[in-house]
């Protein structure tokens, strides 16, 4: 994983790929390439044969023998003749057996009578059918067959329900079934699963319901990264969250029952004993103070790069200040007000990005004092019920971004002409919104008294 985010990062830095969106909360990031540089890909992949493209643009091509299929649209659709797990090549009516495929790709395509056919690809490892519109409970049925995989990804897909034979794919290392609305939960044969080193579920539109950690999880030592999952009442299962030496990532939710005191204690020892996580997002679903327990870690894991809580807290841990590794912090549905946030942040020495989000605010007005220098701050996001008046005092926060979530008709003020260094402005709101319209005049009027070098640009972003 080092040697592929090294990779990612030098291609980053030759603008081969640009980054897209970031999901705050499971923390992933996307990547994009430019069409153009897509093109050069696909046209060296196909001259060393490496991949084999069919439907959209690709319909119609041919190859000698195919090991990687991408299907790109909806080709050979519920009319079409059936596949049969067979392409003609371009000699003769000679036909290509598929029985060799080791990865098979799918890109928003709808349905292919060549997922029926997926049981017979006995030596496949890597199945993708991400967004495919056409997978049901069945096709599920037909990849929990194949004990050879290595890659298995459902996401963003309508199927209701995971077999217990998830269990026989002991080869298995990566399982993605993230967005499927229509899911709720997986089998507790899951824990059989001794080699799976990443496992995505949630639903972006439900969080209350959500897959919850079964007993047994101690078992899957290979773990590197669970999202999202959610902690019953259960001090076997919180005790076996430490047992897991490998785990770096992990998005937890606690509730929404009544967690016992014993079982916080051992989540909270299970926490200290993880100096391998990296990246660790909590929230509570009780809508209460759950999340008190995080001041009571005796160590937090020091080696955090990224840290979310998502629920309502008396008070920010003051260990939060020692991460001297922290890159990003992210506070939502808080009470936190003033100081009580930025001077736990304001000295961390690698803090780049911080997002918060008020489910109430106290006071009219919020200040970030010169005492909070945020020394390398890049990226700073608002969002919730916000003060009514937002300065920013010189000294300062001084190299930054800034985006600000506006409320429906809820009259701002910004006192920003101290960010001198200030390259960007994003505002977000509905359409409709006479409190964004506004919020964009102020910008634009703030960006108009600076000198042209001072400018920064100012974007907006509708949302739903």
């Amino acid at each position: 994983m080092e040697v592929a985010e090294s990779f990612l990062d030098e291609l980053l830095v030759r603008c081969m790929i640009e980054a897209d969106s970031l999901e705050h909360f499971t923390g992933e990031q996307f990547y994009r390439v430019h069409d153009m540089l897509l093109e050069v890909m696909v046209s060296r992949s196909l001259e060393a044969n490496f991949v084999s493209l069919q439907g959209g643009q690709y319909d119609g091509m041919s190859y000698d023998k195919i090991r990687r299929l991408s299907i790109h649209g909806n080709i050979n659709g519920p009319d079409s003749t059936p596949p049969k797990g067979k392409v003609t090549r371009h000699r003769g009516d000679e036909e290509v057996n598929m029985q060799h495929l080791r990865s098979l790709s799918t890109f928003q395509l709808q349905e292919h009578r060549l997922l029926d056919e997926l049981g017979k690809f006995s030596l496949l490892r890597v199945l993708d059918l991400e967004g495919c519109g056409g997978v049901t409970n069945m096709h599920v049925r037909y990849a929990c067959q194949l004990r050879l995989l290595k890659f298995l990804s459902f996401n963003n897909t309508k199927i209701t329900s995971v077999p217990s034979q998830l269990g026989n794919l002991e080869h298995l290392q990566t399982l993605y079934v993230g967005n499927t609305t229509l899911l709720d939960g997986l089998p507790e044969t899951v824990t059989k699963l001794e080699r799976l080193e990443h496992l995505q579920l949630y639903k972006t539109a439900r969080w209350d319901i959500m897959w919850t950690l079964p007993q047994g999880l101690s078992k899957m030592k290979a773990l590197h990264s669970v999202a999202v999952a959610r902690l019953g009442n259960n001090i076997k299962v919180a005790e076996e969250l430490g047992e897991l030496e490998q785990l770096q990532r992990l998005c937890l939710f606690i509730g929404p029952e009544t967690i016992g005191e014993d079982v916080l204690e051992k989540l909270v020892l299970s926490l200290s004993n993880r100096y391998s996580l990296r990246l660790l997002k909590i929230g509570d679903l009780s809508e209460g103070k759950t999340l008190n327990f995080l001041r009571r870690l005796p160590k937090p894991p020091r080696l955090l790069r990224s840290l979310a809580i998502n629920g309502n807290i008396e008070e920010l841990p003051n260990w939060v200040g020692k991460l001297t590794y922290l890159v990003e912090f992210t506070l939502w549905e808080t009470d936190l007000v003033g100081d009580q946030l930025f001077r736990v942040l304001c000295e961390l020495p690698n803090l780049k990005i911080l997002v918060v989000g008020w489910k109430q605010y106290g006071h009219n007005e919020l200040v970030v004092c010169r005492s909070h220098s945020f020394p390398v701050l890049r990226n700073l996001v608002f969002g919730g019920v916000l003060p009514k008046v937002l300065r920013i005092e010189k000294g300062s926060m001084e190299n930054l971004e800034i985006e600000l979530c506006v409320p429906y008709n809820d009259e701002l003020e910004w006192s920003i002409e101290h960010l001198t260094n200030l390259r960007k402005a994003t505002l977000k709101g509905n359409k409709d919104n006479p409190s964004l319209d506004l919020a964009l005049e102020q910008m634009k009027a703030e960006n108009d008294k600076r000198p042209k070098p001072n400018q920064f640009k100012v974007a907006v972003k509708y949302v739903d």
